[in-house]
Formats: structure tokens, C-alpha cells, sequence
């Protein structure tokens, strides 16, 4: 914000007065406060004006509570303030010490109606500067609740951020989750189908070792007897044939497999028919008969 004086202040000041407002300016530097200082101190030494007063009524309507806290917006305004007071002073000096001289009155005149109007004109730049610290007060508590609902805006923003990563996060483990599920149904498919092979793997063996345990036994009564009509016959058995030679079953030696030998002498049909008569049991005449020796 820009305020320009012209006219009566500016003749006052010696030159016009341009004031410029801007918040948060910076701070006035040392020569900055030594200038102001010294008008104040010209008060005080020339005129009797005393300084803290004067700095007192000057930080009143600065709305501050000392120099160090006035910034370079303030500069311009504190300058004129004090060359009026200046003005002033003069003016109070030389009406005490003008007696009766008329010029002299006509003179003191019109410099108070000047002194009047610059009266005037400071009164209103004070009212403009009490609007600017209100504004800027105003301003400063906008900005404030400003930031604090960014700060809010950007606690949301993080929190819906933190939440958009959990439910990905959570997605994640759910694909995983579905993976793993999948592969055990798999696993369990293929035991399973191992399960199936295996019982019918084992029904085939238990099968196998029964076919196995009946070839042995055949195969050890093979070794241990003879074998007629598909029927096993233990070594020493006959039989009876009614139509041929009987036949006995008679170990052949060295490892080999009995076989059956024709009773063909006398004697071994004697001996047959004594045995035949104590231990063979003779089978109908429409087969043959067999026994086997105690």
C-alpha cells in the first residue's frame, strides 16, 4: 500500500512525503535509527521537549513498544511526525520572542494556520496507520488459520496416503494368499492321484504276492512229490490205474523232480498189492485211485 502527502505537510518536511506500507517489512537498520534519534534528540536539546515522551507518543501510534521494532514502512511517517513537532517548536520559540511586532504576528499566523492544517494531516496519517496494524493483524490471523488448514489438509492426505499403501499391502497378500491356496489344491490333487496309484499298486502286489506264494507252493510240492491229473501226489503215493500199469511216485536223485515209475515185476506187484491192501484206498473204477505211505 502507497500513501503520498503533498501540499502543507510536504512544505513543512521541506520536500513531499511518499509512505510505504508492506507487511512484515524488514527492520530499520542503525543509520536509519540514529537519523530519527536525532531528531529526537534536537527536540529535547533546542526546545526542552523530552525525548522519552516524545518516542512514547510516537510508539503509541506505531502500534510498537520500541525502535527496534519498527521496520522501514514506518520510516517515512516517524520522520515527518518529528519535523512537524519541529515545526511546532519553532513556532512556539518564535511566538514568544515576537512581542508586538504586527509583521511578525501576521507571520505567526499564518504558520499556525499551516501548523493546524499539518496538525490535521498527522491526525489522519495516524488513523491510516492504526488501519494498517489492524490489517495487518487481521491479515496475519488469516494467514495463520491459512496454514493451519494446510497442516490439516496435509495430516488427511498423509493418513489417506497410509491407508491407500495398507489396503495395497493387504491386496498383495491376498494374491499371495490365492497363490498359495492354489498351489495346495494342486498338491492335493496330486496326492491324490499318487493315493490312487499307490492302493492300486498295492492291490496288484497283494494280488502278485498271492499268485507268487501259490506258485512256490506248487512249485515246492513239485520238487517234494508228483503231479497227476493236475493234482499234487507226495513221494511213495500210487496209482491204481484199472487199464495200465500202476505208477508210483519215486525220487529221481541229484536235485531233480520226482517222477512217476511203472510197477511192472513181481515183486514190486506184490509189494504193491500188500500195500495196496494196507494203505492205498482204491478210487471207483471210473478213475484212478492214489494213496500215500504212513
Amino acid at each position: 500500500m502507497t500513501q503520498e502527502f503533498h501540499g502543507q505537510v510536504g512544505e513543512v518536511a521541506g520536500r513531499d512525503i511518499v509512505n510505504h506500507h508492506h507487511a512484515k517489512g524488514r527492520p530499520l537498520t542503525k543509520d536509519e535509527r540514529r537519523s530519527l534519534n536525532n531528531y529526537v534528540k534536537q527536540l529535547e536539546d533546542e526546545y526542552g521537549e523530552s525525548g522519552k515522551q516524545t518516542w512514547t507518543s510516537i510508539h503509541r501510534i506505531l502500534g510498537n513498544d520500541n525502535i527496534e521494532e519498527m521496520s522501514i514502512e514506518q520510516l517515512k511517517p516517524t520522520e515527518a511526525i518529528l519535523q512537524l513537532l519541529l515545526s511546532n517548536a519553532q513556532l512556539k520559540r518564535q511566538a514568544a520572542s515576537a512581542g508586538n511586532d504586527p509583521d511578525l504576528t501576521t507571520k505567526l499566523r499564518l504558520l499556525a494556520d499551516q501548523l493546524s492544517s499539518a496538525i490535521a494531516e498527522r491526525d489522519d496519517l495516524k488513523t491510516k496507520l492504526v488501519q494498517y496494524h489492524q490489517a495487518y493483524t487481521s491479515l496475519e490471523k488469516r494467514f495463520k488459520s491459512q496454514a493451519r488448514d494446510l497442516e490439516a489438509s496435509e495430516s488427511k492426505y498423509s493418513r489417506l496416503m497410509e491407508a491407500a499403501d495398507e489396503v495395497s499391502l493387504i491386496n498383495e497378500r491376498n494374491k499371495a494368499a490365492v497363490s498359495d491356496l492354489a498351489n495346495v489344491r494342486h498338491s492335493a490333487r496330486r496326492l491324490r492321484i499318487w493315493a490312487l496309484l499307490a492302493l492300486t499298486v498295492a492291490a496288484a502286489g497283494g494280488y502278485g504276492t498271492y499268485a507268487f506264494r501259490q506258485q512256490a507252493i506248487a512249485a515246492r510240492s513239485a520238487l517234494n512229490g508228483c503231479s497227476f491229473g493236475g493234482k499234487p501226489y507226495s513221494l511213495g503215493s500210487i496209482i491204481d490205474n484199472p487199464q495200465a500199469p500202476d505208477i508210483q511216485c519215486v525220487s529221481m536223485g541229484n536235485g531233480r523232480r520226482p517222477e512217476w515209475q511203472p510197477l511192472a515185476s513181481t515183486e514190486a506187484a506184490k509189494s504193491a498189492s500188500q500195500r495196496k491192501s494196507s494203505t492205498i484206498v482204491r478210487k471207483p473204477k471210473s478213475g484212478p485211485q492214489w494213496s500215500a505211505p504212513d
